[in-house]
């Protein structure tokens, strides 16, 4: 087991080939028996976590798994060596996730997380692009897209394809996306450390950083990082050639097309390098020249993103930056690693800052450790970040700095893993035949099969049997259905604004033909909050549910500022006017709860420094059921349409 220095021997990069396709097919059949188990299966109330003992037993064949994956793979290393035994582990993890994420979410049809909270947006994004393939904000009507486009959009022509609705298409993307990021996370790992230490941090970092509510961000994180290191500070595993300036720049125009916070703290991260570099009189990996390349690249693989935003801002529309300014007391505290409640992430991080500590001494030896070196930046990046985000909130500035505590976890925990290896390695070697010596691999291997088992509770006890599974086993569906498993769970989070036993979507809908004689589609703007009404039909709403979710273009303060203007409105005349003729959207349609004379649209406004504050626009319903609109009600919902000129 070779020391994880970044410079010692490593197999090729180009030899495992062989090895990478028979992982990859390893996995897909293993996840396709999954499939298979939890379709056929009769699970007692319609899936696996439909129980307790359901959810114990789940729960329990994770961490079990995941032990034993890991247990196999120190056996491996001794008998056919690292590369076997690195296949094996980041296989292990691919399929350890992609089949719990199965098992998880059988018997509803919902991705992780439902309709609640970031589960909403991105729902929503699918559906729009499952409605038209033209890039486009997943809320209003006319602009261009608020977040990155790749995977809403592949996920939208995707359902387009199969001829299924955009909400359906979340969950099998969870699911190819969880058993796919550790592969490629892998593959780009490799090239900046030798085999087995690059499986560990993916295995590891998958389990203590995987978000598969939102896949975009964790897919990002895991491939980023490598890549920055190769990029940035030269690190490379021995065999491992260099990319051309512009395969970076592709990758980097790739990323931003997925998704840009990260890029934020690596360029932090970047700025810090360069500044120990001058310090130490040596000339940067990355040059100025060069640098400019890979971003021009970058920004032209990525032209179908910024280009509309800056076609839009160059014709005169405004910005606000409400969505840039959640935050919530104690956000941007940095993760240390040595955190009270002791987990894996932060055992992981103890044991990076001692190897950090080491890799120091043996640089003064004139053994440099490139790898270490590169991975403190990233952490000091991360941690730099997030302490601007402390600052800013006092100077009234807000940038979604805490974003970055999942970069600070993700080097701690691959410092840790380069640690624990070069750990194992020097303690085991030296007293192989001494008596102790067994007792000492005993321990190497107690401890890494205990913070093993640690990081598998912790990712079981959230993505397999937690809030966001239970949350997609009980949210009900846009017909008015549930999954089976809802009889016998408590809900515990759906969707935004929507009252339990309320109208479902199909009874809004028909409430709109009846009055229009048409349907609810991409030409409608809507005065509604209802989460489950826009995330699972194309129409486009007047203003987001919360500021934070609101496109910059957007303008969200001024449609706020419109909405208290109507509530202030006497006459139906007034409120005709002001939804049709607004320098924002014309209205066509309210969907919103009747409480006694009001209609009630519930919102969350922006509270800087604090979280988002909830409030509600309250509309007297005698102003929007007069000349000029048609209504009628469902179930304490009140159904309008606005006539006349639009």
């Amino acid at each position: 087991m070779a020391p994880p220095s970044g410079t010692a021997p490593a197999t090729p990069a180009a030899r495992p080939a062989v090895a990478v396709v028979v992982t990859v097919v390893a996995v897909v059949a293993g996840t396709a028996v999954a499939v298979l188990v939890a379709t056929l299966v009769p699970w007692p109330g319609g899936a696996p976590v439909a129980s307790a003992t359901g959810r114990g037993l789940l729960a329990g064949l994770v961490v079990a798994t995941a032990v034993a994956v890991v247990a196999v793979g120190l056996l491996v290393v001794r008998r056919s060596g690292s590369e076997a035994a690195a296949h094996l582990l980041v296989g292990g993890t691919a399929l350890l996730l992609a089949t719990a994420s199965v098992l998880a979410l059988a018997g509803t049809r919902w991705g992780f997380g439902g309709l609640y909270a970031d589960a909403s947006f991105r729902t929503e994004a699918a559906t729009r692009y499952a409605d038209s393939a033209r890039l486009a904000d997943y809320a209003y009507a006319g602009l261009p897209p608020y977040y990155p486009p790749a995977l809403s959009w592949l996920q939208g022509r995707a359902a387009a394809l199969t001829d299924l609705p955009g909400w359906m298409l979340l969950q099998p993307f969870q699911v190819v996306l969880a058993a796919t990021v550790p592969l490629v996370a892998f593959l780009l790992w490799r090239r900046v450390a030798p085999p087995l230490v690059a499986a560990g941090i993916v295995a590891a970092g998958s389990l203590l950083t995987v978000d598969l509510l939102k896949p975009d961000e964790w897919l990002v994180l895991m491939c980023a990082t490598p890549w920055w290191l190769d990029l940035v500070r030269g690190v490379r595993a021995d065999g491992v050639r260099a990319w051309p300036w512009w395969a970076h720049g592709v990758f980097g125009g790739a990323v931003l097309l997925v998704h840009t916070f990260y890029l934020l703290p690596l360029a932090v991260a970047t700025v810090l390098g360069w500044v120990v570099d001058l310090a130490r009189r040596r000339r940067p990996e990355l040059g100025v020249v060069r640098a400019l390349g890979v971003v021009g690249v970058g920004l032209v693989v990525a032209t179908p993103y910024w280009v509309p935003v800056l076609r839009a801002r160059l014709s005169g529309m405004t910005t606000d930056s409400l969505q840039m300014r959640y935050t919530y007391p104690g956000a941007n505290v940095p993760p240390w690693p040595f955190p009270f409640d002791l987990g894996p992430s932060s055992v992981l991080g103890a044991v990076g800052v001692a190897w950090f500590a080491w890799s120091a001494l043996e640089a003064r030896r004139g053994r440099p450790r490139p790898l270490a070196g590169a991975l403190l930046l990233v952490l000091l990046g991360a941690w730099t970040t997030m302490l601007a985000g402390a600052v800013g909130v006092h100077l009234g500035v807000g940038f979604l700095a805490f974003k970055a505590d999942e970069m600070v976890i993700l080097a701690m925990v691959a410092s840790g893993v380069c640690g624990l290896v070069e750990l194992l390695a020097r303690a085991v070697r030296p007293v192989r035949s001494a008596a102790h010596g067994r007792t000492l691999r005993a321990a190497g291997l107690a401890l890494v099969l205990g913070v093993t088992g640690y990081a598998a509770g912790q990712y079981a006890g959230h993505w397999v049997v937690g809030q966001p599974v239970l949350a997609a086993q009980t949210t009900r569906y846009p017909d008015g259905t549930s999954p089976a498993a809802a009889e016998s769970l408590e809900p515990v989070s759906g969707p935004a604004w929507v009252t339990p036993g309320g109208p479902s979507v199909a009874q809004v809908e028909e409430a709109w033909r009846d009055l229009t004689g048409t349907s609810l589609d991409s030409d409608t703007v809507v005065l509604s909050t209802r989460v489950d009404l826009t995330a699972t039909t194309p129409v486009h709403p007047f203003v987001t549910g919360k500021s934070i979710y609101s496109n910059p273009l957007g303008r969200f303060a001024g449609r706020y500022a419109l909405l208290r203007e109507l509530e202030r409105c006497g006459t139906p005349a007034c409120a005709h006017a002001l939804l049709r003729d607004n320098p924002y959207d014309a209205v066509d349609g309210i969907v919103l709860e009747r409480v006694g004379d009001e209609l009630v649209m519930p919102i969350l406004v922006d509270d800087f420094p604090e979280r988002s504050r909830t409030t509600a626009v309250r509309v007297p319903l005698a102003v929007v059921t007069g000349p000029g609109f048609a209504s009628t009600e469902v179930d304490g919902v009140v159904v309008v349409a606005l006539t006349g000129p639009g």
